[in-house]
């Protein structure tokens, strides 16, 4: 059963359960799941064969669900998601930890990222957090920018325009 789960798990985080297909295929094995459940009780006597067909019915909708995660690709899906391991770095023993998220991406994009993490060899999400941790540190550039220059005087569009256009430059 564990492994039934863990498959499903698994497959819907790569694959996604926005389509039709994947949608039957999760209620009809949710249907096998039940089957199952209900023959666990007496799965070494008269109720095995109820197990079987449950368990070979849901291991079989979990590798219909994995051929669909195989055929679909970028240019196929209406929007892309991955899941992106964030690096959160704990300081005090300095270890790593790994934090999960889930992003939508444009497929474009998408397919771009993974061209270019196999080129440079790392993955998608080193590739992800590297221009996340970048557009953060600009951030802080700017407001560290902005703090030392709160204390200078407002300056009024208008006194600019006047003032180039006294000094001939407009």
């Amino acid at each position: 059963m564990w492994w039934a789960w863990s498959q499903y798990g698994w497959a819907l985080n790569a694959v996604g359960n926005e389509g039709t297909a994947v949608r039957i295929i999760l209620v009809v094995a949710m249907a096998g799941s039940l089957i199952l459940a209900q023959a666990v009780p007496d799965s070494f006597a008269e109720a095995g064969v109820w197990f079987a067909v449950g368990y070979v019915l849901v291991r079989y909708l979990g590798l219909a669900t994995y051929w669909i995660g195989l055929r679909a690709t970028c240019e196929t899906l209406t929007s892309e998601h991955i899941d992106v391991m964030t690096l959160k770095v704990n300081t005090v023993f300095m270890t790593q930890a790994l934090r999960r998220s889930t992003i939508y991406l444009d497929p474009e994009l998408h397919r771009a990222l993974r061209i270019k993490a196999a080129e440079t060899d790392r993955s998608i999400s080193e590739l992800v957090s590297d221009a996340v941790k970048s557009a953060l540190a600009e951030d802080a550039e700017d407001l560290q920018a902005f703090d030392e220059r709160a204390s200078e005087p407002d300056l009024l569009f208008e006194t600019v325009v006047r003032a180039l256009k006294a000094d001939g430059k407009i």
